[in-house]
């Protein structure tokens, strides 16, 4: 999760693309880490290629690309942000670029979000149910907040987000999604509320120079403060796993 977010900041910091630029740098990364993973394997005897295929493949790695634009816009857009088209365009823009970098074909690469939801929707309807290590991973991400350091007032902040996590999960995953990663429903008290806010900032306010100026500001601190806090070690770089 950290490295994740690392790499996230990195690639939509103002200059994070440009050649040798933080993001730049570290998606290459991602690039040869991936090319080594996929090289052991197909000289592993104990992996066989022919029937599991790769285990960095175009597929998975267009769906995980997917999530960073296309399914971004939609539950942002779920929750009550606003973009006009020329933004919508340079989220996937930036993502098909960021998706080059590391090594996704560009025939998985979309420009156009129509195109994108229905391979979206297609690779989902495709991928294989949630396993045991499916739930696990579920179960470590939800339960991350109850293992994170907070400044003040912590068992009260702790069980919060993790409520939050849940009210979150069940809304954009949908009921059966969630119950499919064996984590609890929760009712979607925090959308709700978020969604009207996110009205007022994003429909209001951030229709005005000075309005989306300040959204710009607000957003960029929430992420220093976000990367700040994973440097400092609040957030765990290693979430025990359920038993």
């Amino acid at each position: 999760m950290a490295e994740t977010g690392t790499w996230w900041n990195g690639c939509v910091a103002d200059g994070g693309l440009e050649r040798f630029g933080e993001g730049f740098e570290l998606s290459v990364h991602v690039r040869l880490m991936h090319a080594f993973v996929d090289y052991h394997h197909e000289h592993d005897g104990e992996w066989d290629t022919e029937f599991r295929g790769l285990p960095v493949n175009q597929f998975d790695q267009a769906g995980t690309l997917g999530l960073f634009s296309i399914t971004f816009l939609l539950h942002t857009r779920v929750l009550g942000v606003r973009y006009t088209r020329r933004e919508a365009d340079a989220v996937l823009h930036l993502w098909a670029y960021v998706g080059w970098l590391m090594g996704v074909d560009p025939k998985w690469l979309r420009f156009e979000e129509r195109a994108g939801l229905r391979m979206m929707y297609q690779i989902g309807s495709s991928s294989p149910a949630a396993d045991e290590n499916s739930h696990m991973l579920a179960r470590s991400l939800v339960e991350l907040p109850l293992h994170t350091r907070y400044p003040r007032f912590q068992a009260l902040r702790r069980r919060y987000e993790y409520e939050r996590g849940l009210s979150l999960a069940t809304t954009l995953l949908g009921p059966s999604g969630v119950l499919a990663l064996k984590v609890p429903l929760r009712p979607p008290w925090y959308p709700v509320g978020r969604i009207a806010v996110n009205v007022v900032e994003h429909h209001v306010i951030g229709r005005f120079p000075a309005g989306k100026a300040w959204l710009q500001r607000h957003g960029e601190k929430q992420l220093r403060d976000a990367q700040l806090r994973i440097l400092d070690g609040e957030i765990p770089d290693v979430v025990p796993l359920p038993e």
